[in-house]
């Protein structure tokens, strides 16, 4: 009996020194997701955490990843930054993608491919994540933008939009313009 109450004891000793390197790991620079990796504690003490498996970063992080894939003119890469079907609702630019256009997922990567074609390049200019769903793993989440073109003004554009959590993708993706930065 006391041999099985060591063994136990040394395993979540164990678990306790390899969960932080695993969780490290997980953080690098490797573009991989380590939203499905439990914290070290959740594995040694078996206690679940009270926080969302997503949050503001996560969100950001997703934001500013399609951005970046727009404003180097990488549709490929922003496409894959979108939640298929059946997770995917509706990608929507006011006024080029709307009602039924923008919930057609097939016709998304060729809209995408038409927007990195113009060369306009768009900052975030605020973020804030609203609130997260656990029904159904949804992170929202409600932005600003900066957009510019060489043939145009600056103009700013407000939008919101919402993460599938356990994918980090795009599901919902809403813009609109707010006239020109000043």
């Amino acid at each position: 009996m006391r041999t099985k109450s060591l063994n136990a004891h040394r395993l979540k000793a164990i678990a306790a020194m390899i969960m932080p390197m695993l969780v490290a790991i997980g953080c690098s620079d490797s573009g991989e997701s380590t939203a499905s990796l439990p914290d070290a504690t959740t594995v040694a003490t078996g206690s679940a955490t009270s926080s969302p498996p997503c949050g503001a970063n996560e969100a950001r992080d997703s934001v500013e990843r399609l951005i970046a894939a727009m404003n180097i003119g990488d549709a490929p890469s922003a496409d894959a930054l979108v939640a298929r079907t059946p997770r995917f609702q509706w990608f929507s630019v006011n006024p080029e993608r709307l009602n039924a256009d923008a919930s057609d997922r097939a016709s998304l990567g060729e809209f995408l491919s038409a927007q990195v074609a113009v060369g306009q390049q768009t900052e975030l200019i605020s973020f804030s994540f609203t609130f997260y769903r656990a029904e159904d793993h949804t992170g929202n989440f409600a932005f600003r933008l900066s957009q510019r073109s060489a043939e145009a003004q600056p103009t700013e554009a407000a939008g919101k939009g919402a993460i599938d959590c356990d994918t980090g993708l795009i599901m919902v993706w809403t813009v609109g313009p707010r006239g020109p930065s000043g």
